[in-house]
């Protein structure tokens, strides 16, 4: 048997509600590379499906 190198989960939604965690890190990285930060309600619009 090879080792495991990396074990990657799908949470938001499923396991834990990250919305607000995401929100924030994608606004972090916006605002780091000089972009307007977005709303909550916006982000959110491009999680799940």
């Amino acid at each position: 048997m090879q080792p495991v190198d990396l074990i990657v989960f799908d949470l938001d939604g499923t396991l834990i509600d990250s919305q607000e965690g995401i929100a924030q890190a994608m606004n972090l990285a916006l605002k780091q590379v000089g972009l307007p930060a977005k709303s909550h309600s916006e982000i959110a619009s491009y999680i799940g499906n």
